[in-house]
C-alpha cells in the first residue's frame, strides 16, 4: 500500500466521520457571526485562517454542488429524462446536516455501548410488537404448526393457463446498445 496510501486511505476514513461532527459546529458559528458580529468569533479565526478557510468553503461547496446539478443533469439526458429532480440536490447542505446528526447519534452509541438497530417496524414484526396489537384479538396459530396448509389448485387450471409471451431483450441503459460492447482495457 505504500506511507502516502495509507495517509489517504485514513484520511478518507477518518474524514468523512470527522467533517461531519465539524460541519453543524461551523455553521452555528457562521450564523451566530453573521447575527451578533461578535468579537469572540473573529477572535478564534485570525485573518491568515479566515480568508483561506472562506475561499475553501465557497470553493469547495460550490464544487461539489456543481458535481451533483451536473450528474443529475447528464444522467436525467441519458437515461431517465427526470431534469425536475436537479432542484433538490440544491438542498444539499440539509442531507450534510442529516448525516451529521446520524453521525452523532452513531458516535454515541459508540461511546455509551447501547447499540441498536434503527429500523421501522413493518410486516411480522408488527405481529410481536404489543404496541400494534389491537385489544382483544389473540394471535391464533396456524394449523399445520407453523406453515400455512397448501391449497389444493382449482379444478380446470391448467385448461386456462395462457402461454407465457416471448421473453423481451434487456433494454440498453443509457442509450448504449448492449451487443457488440468491448472492454479493452481486459483484452
Amino acid at each position: 500500500m505504500g506511507p502516502a496510501r495509507w495517509l489517504c486511505f485514513n484520511l478518507l476514513i477518518l474524514g468523512v466521520p470527522i467533517s461531519f461532527l465539524l460541519n453543524p459546529l461551523f455553521i452555528a458559528l457562521t450564523v451566530v457571526y453573521f447575527a451578533t458580529r461578535s468579537q469572540l468569533i473573529v477572535g478564534l479565526f485570525p485573518t491568515a485562517v479566515y480568508y483561506p478557510s472562506v475561499a475553501l468553503m465557497l470553493l469547495g461547496n460550490f464544487g461539489l454542488l456543481y458535481e451533483l446539478v451536473h450528474t443529475c443533469l447528464k444522467e436525467a439526458e441519458q437515461a431517465r429524462g427526470r431534469f425536475d429532480l436537479v432542484r433538490y440536490m440544491l438542498l444539499a447542505q440539509l442531507m450534510w446536516l442529516w448525516m451529521s446528526r446520524s453521525t452523532y447519534i452513531a458516535v454515541f452509541e459508540l461511546v455509551s455501548g447501547k447499540r441498536t438497530w434503527h429500523k421501522t417496524p413493518h410486516g411480522h414484526a408488527e405481529d410481536d410488537e404489543p404496541r400494534f396489537r389491537q385489544p382483544g384479538l389473540q394471535r391464533q396459530p396456524w394449523p399445520t404448526g407453523g406453515r400455512p396448509a397448501r391449497q389444493p389448485p382449482p379444478p380446470g387450471w391448467q385448461a386456462a393457463r395462457q402461454p407465457r409471451p416471448p421473453a423481451r431483450q434487456p433494454t440498453p441503459f443509457a442509450g448504449y446498445p448492449l451487443e457488440g460492447r468491448k472492454c479493452e482495457e481486459y483484452e
